[in-house]
């Protein structure tokens, strides 16, 4: 029998062992050793399958992590236990080494044949033009016809060429888009930085493998007459909300962000989200593919009839809305722009306080409703600097006017070994002697904090450079104008900015340190993101940063006024509140699950029918 059924027994095992210890008691010991090297039993029926290693080792590995990683959610799940550097050794390990072999084994074969090489310089020309299109750059329209070459490439190469292709090309796409990534992360060693870097765009490259992957296999189906490729763009806008679930979810590089230096292109975001963006610009090419292929000249109209749409949808929305008129709040934003090598020397607070505090000391506060100023403007624990608190307190009472501004907090209820938690924070200083602390919520994954800290507690004990920061859980409403503060990138996750609009928040203060990115195009990509989520949910924007670019953002996504990139200078306008509820406001949660799901099913319900097709008859 165990020469027979391995797979089958290895599970039975597994399971068995799972269920014996969701019995356990204090006087039912079966937890006398590390109970995950009772899984080792899960190893014995291939041991005894006398077959050469190569033909068991990959159905012994599936076995053994599938069902463990299974397990490891359920037990999280039922008894909030964690998963332990034994059980990461046991399970993982293993399953990297023989996917990196397979990897390694398969690009090898690629490289060796012409075929491979020229799709991948069609994936290439299409995506390192398509990285050209996200703003500040200025091709954003080009994105309708620029994926044609690797769509093509996707309709003609071998399953393989075009997964190699697809793959190698993407890491180049974010290479151009996130070259600035490296800015932010010379904060650990070297070698682990590189390796970083690396497995970063790797994993953001793996969903457009996947996206290609469910090209592949629509490419030649049909529902009667309709080509199922007509259902391609919905599984790729739902592979972009499942990047953006998770405690590594990175919702930056959606295709729908490209048209945002058009404002009236993207008036039509309060109807379908950046998604249903997505969703256009993969139809618009497919529609240009079509016409190559078909030969149907007419479908090459298809880009410009989509662009036209936009445009009178936007023209109309603009003038329409313009007119409304509420309640406005006047708000002065200053922007230090404090140099990031000094920023974090404790030698140099006192100069970077000393010059924030005379831009601050400058300002004609007396018709100004909120003063702002960027994250962590003090750039340490606010609790160690009370001298600097009191002065806020005190600037605050004797100007008549609000102020926030971003510092670091921390208190001891954390777990170990340090027993602290920090925190991103937006501090709240009222003439009312009233302190709010705002944490930031959505932290950045492997920069703020690493993720899965919570399930693997032996990570906390890493120290790869990470700011180790813990996420706040409150949404606070502040002053009459009912205005929320947010911290750095957090605000361009959709969901977030709906919940906001579903509190009753009429306008979003957005602090940031763009600093880390330098003199690049992550400001700019950054400050797009927020415009889309102000269109897609009428949300004014306050955007406050460190060295640029600050920003006001009206409910239709205006842009009234703005800095420079490391200009030292304070900035005011009088922005409207947010005047209603965009219908997207009200379905996208529901939007965004049906796209996700879908996708999931699709992939679920592909592999099946896979497998049934490769049954032996």
């Amino acid at each position: 029998m165990f020469k027979k059924h391995p797979l089958k027994i290895s599970i039975a095992l597994q399971s068995l062992i799972f269920v014996l210890f969701q019995f356990r008691t204090p006087e039912i010991r079966l937890d006398f050793f590390a109970p995950e090297f009772l899984y080792l039993l899960a190893w014995m029926p291939f041991l005894r399958a006398q077959k050469p290693w190569k033909s068991w080792y990959k159905p012994f590995l599936l076995s053994l992590i599938i069902p463990q990683f299974i397990f490891m959610l359920l037990h999280y799940q039922i008894h909030a236990a964690y998963l332990s550097v034994v059980s990461l050794i046991l399970w993982f390990v293993p399953l990297a080494i023989w996917g990196l072999v397979v990897f390694a084994r398969w690009n090898f074969r690629m490289v060796q044949e012409r075929e491979a090489w020229l799709a991948l310089l069609s994936a290439t020309i299409a995506w390192v033009l398509f990285a050209f299109t996200y703003p500040p750059m200025v091709l954003g329209p080009g994105a309708l016809v620029f994926l044609v070459p690797w769509i093509i490439m996707l309709h003609r190469s071998s399953k393989d060429h075009a997964l190699f292709a697809t793959f190698w090309s993407a890491i180049i796409f974010h290479w151009v888009m996130y070259f600035w990534i490296i800015n932010v992360a010379k904060v650990g060693p070297p070698l682990i930085i590189i390796a970083g870097v690396f497995l970063l765009m790797a994993y953001f490259s793996f969903f457009y493998v996947v996206g290609a992957w469910f090209y592949l296999q629509l490419r030649q189906r049909r529902f009667k007459k309709i080509p199922a490729l007509v259902l391609f763009p919905f599984l790729w806008a739902g592979i972009e909300v499942l990047r953006s679930w998770g405690q590594v979810s990175f919702p930056w590089g959606h295709l729908g962000y490209v048209l945002g230096n058009h404002i009236n292109l993207v008036q039509t975001l309060s109807l379908l989200g950046v998604y249903g963006y997505t969703v256009l610009i993969l139809f618009s090419n497919l529609a240009v593919v079509y016409a190559i292929q078909k030969k149907k000249p007419w479908f090459l109209l298809s880009p410009v009839l989509l662009l036209l749409g936009l445009y009178a949808h936007g023209t109309w929305r603009i003038d329409r809305e313009a007119e409304i008129s509420t309640e406005t709040m006047k708000i002065s934003m200053v922007q230090p722009s404090i140099s990031q090598t000094n920023k974090w020397t404790k030698n140099y607070f006192d100069s970077v306080m000393a010059k924030t505090w005379a831009i601050l000391d400058t300002l004609n506060t007396d018709s100004i409703d909120l003063v702002v100023l960027p994250e962590t403007a003090i750039p340490d624990f606010i609790t160690l600097h009370p001298k600097e608190e009191f002065r806020f307190k005190r600037y605050a009472r004797q100007r008549n006017v609000d102020v926030l501004v971003g510092a670091l907090n921390y208190d001891r209820n954390g777990p170990p070994p340090r027993g602290v938690h920090y925190y991103n924070s937006a501090f709240y200083f009222s003439p009312q002697h009233k302190l709010v602390e705002y944490r930031k919520q959505r932290l950045v994954p492997f920069s703020e904090r690493l993720p899965f800290d919570g399930l693997i507690p032996a990570i906390n004990y890493v120290d790869l450079g990470e700011g180790d920061f813990s996420p706040g859980t409150e949404l606070p409403l502040l002053s009459k104008f009912a205005w929320t503060p947010s911290v750095c990138y957090e605000v361009i996750y959709p969901d977030m900015v709906r919940e906001l609009v579903r509190t009753g928040t009429r306008m979003i203060i957005n602090i940031t340190n763009d600093g880390w990115f330098g003199r690049t195009t992550a400001p700019g990509q950054h400050a797009n993101l927020v415009r889309y989520r102000s269109i897609e949910n009428g949300m004014p924007v306050a955007r406050c940063a460190n060295s640029g670019i600050s920003v006001f953002y009206n409910h239709l996504g205006q842009n009234f006024k703005n800095t420079k990139l490391y200009e030292v200078k304070a900035i005011e306008h009088h922005l409207q509140l947010r005047p209603t509820t965009t219908l997207y406001s009200k379905i996208g949660d529901a939007v965004e699950a049906i796209l996700a799901y879908f996708a999931l099913g699709s992939l679920i319900l592909i592999m099946l029918l896979k497998r049934r097709k490769d049954a032996p008859k």
